[in-house]
């Protein structure tokens, strides 16, 4: 086994020599072009890492600028839903305020009516009152009237009573006078 080891180490060992010397008679060859395009890359490389490092800031700048405009643009609306809660608070308040007036009002004009129609109610109660008084004495005097006239009435009976009587008393006594003659 040591035999393969010890062969595979000479084996490489021969490999690498032969790409050294391949290097070397590349580099005697290329040597110039492969140092121009190492040169070449390696500009290229820092034109790209310049340019990206170059991209990074203006990336970081303009997101820090939208991040302001961000900002600004959310304290002008909060400002604004700050005005408009206001705005709608003073409404708010402004209906309650005119609501409570309008309630007073209500209650003041419910008040003034409810002691009109009681003070109607007692003129009217008043008025009833005194009708009725009326109307007792009209009847009161009617009945009286009534009963002065019925007084009248049974005294002229008498009266026609009596004259009749007389009458015929005095027919009566004429009457045997004129038989006579």
């Amino acid at each position: 086994m040591k035999n393969n080891s010890k062969s595979q180490e000479a084996e490489l060992a021969s490999q690498m020599a032969v790409d050294n010397s391949l290097e070397t008679v590349r580099d005697i060859l290329f040597g110039a072009q492969v140092r121009e395009t190492e040169k070449r890359d390696a500009e290229l490389e820092l034109l790209i890492k310049n340019t990206a490092d170059k991209l990074r800031k203006d990336f970081d700048q303009q997101i820090h600028s939208l991040e302001l405009a961000l900002q600004q643009m959310q304290a002008s609306f909060n400002k604004r839903a700050e005005a408009s809660a206001a705005e709608v608070a003073d409404r708010f308040q402004h209906l309650d305020e005119v609501i409570a007036k309008l309630d007073s009002t209500t209650k003041a004009a419910q008040h003034d009516l409810y002691e009109t129609l009681n003070a109607e109610r007692e003129a009217l109660a008043q008025q009833a009152a005194g009708w009725n008084e009326d109307l007792a004495r009209q009847l009161e005097l009617v009945q009286q009237q009534l009963q002065h006239s019925k007084a009248d009435r049974t005294t002229l009976a008498q009266l026609l009573q009596t004259m009749a009587t007389s009458l015929l008393g005095e027919q009566s006594a004429q009457a045997p006078s004129s038989d006579q003659s």
